[in-house]
């Protein structure tokens, strides 16, 4: 895979998972309740990924593994902000 290409995916991975972001912000509010809440949410969105990773290959669906995997960033990186924010 050439620089220039994985840069693009790159680039367009952390696009969709800003997005995410906004998004879940804009519903749920900036902070999780707690951190036990957040691990609720993160623990949710690996399991549906895995949901997905477990179906025969040919049921499976990229598109769909994609956007549990950029469900799951979002979530990580709004844990992050929160921690970042100094909540506790």
């Amino acid at each position: 895979m050439s620089r220039p290409d994985m840069s693009q995916r790159l680039g367009l991975a952390l696009d969709e998972v800003a997005i995410e972001v906004e998004s879940a912000e804009a519903a749920h509010g900036i902070n999780y309740a707690s951190y036990h809440e957040a691990y609720g949410v993160l623990a949710e969105e690996v399991d549906e990924f895995f949901d997905e990773v477990r179906l025969k290959r040919e049921d499976r669906s990229l598109d769909r593994i994609a956007r549990e995997a950029t469900q799951i960033a979002a979530v990580a990186v709004r844990i992050a902000m929160m921690a970042r924010g100094g909540r506790r």
